[in-house]
């Protein structure tokens, strides 16, 4: 009898486990996600202000 509630527990505790790692990989995809969108505004912003030099510059 014992040894059945240790193994329940056990199996508790692997999805407990295995929830945990699921949410881990899945903030880390987050944030990952949320730096790459932060890092492509700014190139947008650099090739922006890029485009606007060369049209600048062909107006002279």
């Amino acid at each position: 009898m014992l040894t059945h509630e240790l193994v329940a527990e056990k199996e508790r505790y692997k999805e407990i486990g295995d929830d945990l790692d699921t949410a881990f990989v899945e903030l880390i995809f987050t944030n990952v996600a949320d730096e790459l969108v932060d890092e492509k505004g700014k190139y947008k912003a650099i090739a922006d202000e890029m485009d606007q030099t060369m049209a600048d510059l062909a107006g002279y």
